[in-house]
C-alpha cells in the first residue's frame, strides 16, 4: 500500500511540474519595449483618415546625402531627411529641387537655385547614385535610408 502510495505521489508530483512548466509564463506580458523601440525608431506617426492610428500608419523617416556638382565641379553635399517614396518626392520637398512633372516622372530644371536649361545649351541635371548614373528619372528611384545620390551639372 505504501508502494502504490509513494507512486501515485510521485506520479502527481511529475504531472505538477509539467503543468507549471507549460504554463509558466502564460500570463505574463512579455517585455517588448526593445523590439517597438527598434520598429518605431526615426518613424512618424500619421492618423488614418478616420483618425486612428494603427502600426500601418507609421511613416519610417529615410536619411539620404545628395552631392550637387555645379558647372565648375564644385560639390556641395545635402542631407536629406524625408518619408517619401521615391528620390524625386524626397528633393521637391527638401525644397532642393525644382522642375515639371512631365510623361516621364519630374523633370528636374534647378538644383540648389541652379539652372540647366537644355533648350539654351544642351544642360541638364544628370541623376548618379554612388558614382554610377542611374537608368531610371527621380520620379522612379525608390529610396532606402542611408542611399547616396548624386545630381551632376552636365553639358551635352
Amino acid at each position: 500500500m505504501k508502494k502504490i502510495l509513494a507512486l501515485s505521489l510521485a506520479l502527481l508530483c511529475s504531472l505538477c511540474l509539467m503543468l507549471t512548466a507549460c504554463t509558466q509564463g502564460e500570463n505574463e506580458t512579455p517585455d517588448l519595449s526593445g523590439a517597438v523601440e527598434d520598429i518605431t525608431k526615426d518613424a512618424t506617426a500619421v492618423p488614418a483618415s478616420d483618425g486612428t492610428m494603427s502600426a500601418e500608419n507609421v511613416q519610417k523617416k529615410i536619411t539620404l546625402t545628395v552631392d550637387v556638382v555645379d558647372a565648375d565641379g564644385n560639390t556641395q553635399t545635402f542631407t536629406v531627411s524625408t518619408d517619401a517614396d521615391n528620390l524625386g518626392d524626397a528633393l521637391l520637398a527638401e525644397g532642393l529641387v525644382e522642375g515639371e512633372q512631365g510623361a516621364y516622372g519630374l523633370y528636374i530644371k534647378s538644383v540648389n537655385g541652379i539652372r540647366a536649361d537644355y533648350d539654351l545649351d544642351k544642360a541638364y541635371w544628370a541623376l548618379y547614385s554612388n558614382g554610377e548614373m542611374l537608368m531610371t528619372g527621380a520620379s522612379d528611384t525608390a529610396i532606402a535610408d542611408g542611399q547616396h545620390y548624386e545630381l551632376v551639372y552636365t553639358v551635352g
